[in-house]
């Protein structure tokens, strides 16, 4: 089991000590980057709805599975070497276990990379396909 270790620190805005997750799966969410070292009280109404509504997203996301439609020529395509990265991991695990892979499972996998960003490239050249 993966530890969930917290870790002290300070609020950016007042000062006060508050207590944020050490798990390295966190530190590249963007709603992390902008509100992990805030403490709430110091959060306006308005960035608390934009948290909420960044989680709710990242969660809807994290359910989505995702299937390679076609053949992937490795030899002749150039990918970048995240995207080349995360979708050998995503061919792999299918080939093994014939199922599709959740957005979960890379984050998952992959938490030094920013696997949201990934999956909307790879999605956007057409090499994964998700399944609604």
């Amino acid at each position: 089991m993966r530890s969930k270790a917290l870790v002290k620190t300070r609020c950016q805005r007042c000062g006060r000590e508050i207590l944020t997750a050490a798990n390295a799966s966190f530190a590249n969410r963007p709603w992390y980057r902008r509100f992990g070292g805030i403490c709430a009280s110091c959060l306006s109404d308005e960035e608390k709805s934009e948290l909420s509504t960044e989680k709710v997203r990242e969660t809807n996301l994290a359910a989505r599975r995702f299937r390679i439609p076609g053949r992937i020529d490795w030899k002749s395509e150039k990918f970048p070497e995240d995207e080349e990265e995360v979708l050998r991991f995503m061919a792999q695990r299918y080939f093994y276990t014939k199922q599709f892979i959740a957005a979960a499972t890379v984050m998952d996998e992959y938490p030094d990379l920013d696997v949201t960003e990934i999956l909307r490239r790879l999605e956007e050249k057409g090499k994964i396909q998700a399944l609604c």
